[in-house]
């Protein structure tokens, strides 16, 4: 990785998305300019995650730690305590992988894309 991209991730991570600083970033580190990144692998909310930067889910997790974080606190607003969500949108696990999961205790994700048991929450 260059050092401005890991600068901008490095700041991302620290700062969030103020105004105007994911236009920067997409500037200087679009996902079709990170496509050739090699995946990574990151620990966020204290899960491990393997980031292809190209991917644009990946490459929101990558530059701001998170993926549309106002989502996240909508969640956790309304869900309670042992709450059920459910996760069918198009990025598949997008938000159970990313913690949704962790925040209900004894949680449990299934991926529909794959046969199998469904897997606890770390």
């Amino acid at each position: 990785m260059t050092n401005a991209v890991q600068l901008l991730a490095w700041l991302g991570n620290r700062f969030g998305k103020p105004r105007g600083f994911e236009r920067v970033v997409r500037y200087f580190a679009s996902p079709e300019k990170c496509k050739d990144l090699p995946e990574l692998c990151l620990v966020r909310d204290g899960m491990v995650f393997l980031a292809r930067p190209g991917v644009q889910v990946d490459w929101h997790v990558l530059f701001f730690g998170t993926y549309e974080p106002e989502v996240r606190r909508v969640f956790r607003t309304v869900l309670p305590l042992g709450g059920v969500a459910l996760d069918v949108g198009a990025n598949v696990l997008a938000y159970t992988s990313h913690g949704l999961a962790r925040w209900c205790e004894g949680a449990r994700t299934r991926d529909r894309a794959k046969s199998g048991p469904a897997t606890s929450a770390a």
